[in-house]
């Protein structure tokens, strides 16, 4: 960036970064081999494969997109058909449903996870590791921001 190019809105910078990351992570060669595969899935994907060994429902899936009832239900539908997950019956409550990783759905997973590896570095190089939790800790801040912002939009109450 030259010049007054430096000077910019935070949303606005962040809005960028995001369009760069998304851009080339849809251009790794896990994502163009996976027809049909969109930005979410691998989101669903990775968040089931980090709580392995976790059952992990539907309100789970809910609760950490942020999505309605409806949304997810659709994902996780179309994620099926597409042989990425399943619905397991659970024991104890014949209505509730775990949502797995199928055998392809684990292989894809380890994939992205090489792919968000590399990226990891392309987005930190040159950072230091007190430089990279600082980021972390910025982002983090500025995530729970826009969610305390969201609930007082909603009427919700301030944690």
């Amino acid at each position: 960036m030259e010049g007054n190019e430096k000077k910019q809105d935070v949303g606005r910078l962040l809005g960028i970064i995001h369009n760069g990351v998304h851009r080339r992570m849809v251009n790794t060669p896990t994502h163009r081999e996976v027809e049909g595969m969109t930005g979410k899935n691998g989101w669903i994907i990775g968040f089931l494969a980090r709580n392995a060994g976790h059952p992990v429902y539907q309100k789970d899936l809910e609760k950490e997109f942020n999505v309605t009832r409806s949304t997810a239900s659709k994902v996780i539908t179309l994620m099926e058909k597409k042989g990425f997950v399943a619905r397991r019956g659970v024991e104890n409550d014949a209505r509730l449903k775990e949502i797995v990783l199928t055998e392809k759905g684990r292989m894809l997973a380890c994939k992205m996870q090489q792919d968000i590896e590399e990226m990891e570095g392309k987005l930190t190089a040159g950072f230091s590791r007190e430089e990279r939790e600082q980021l972390l800790d910025f982002l983090h801040r500025i995530y729970c921001n826009l969610n305390e912002n969201e609930r007082n939009d909603k009427g919700g109450e301030k944690q």
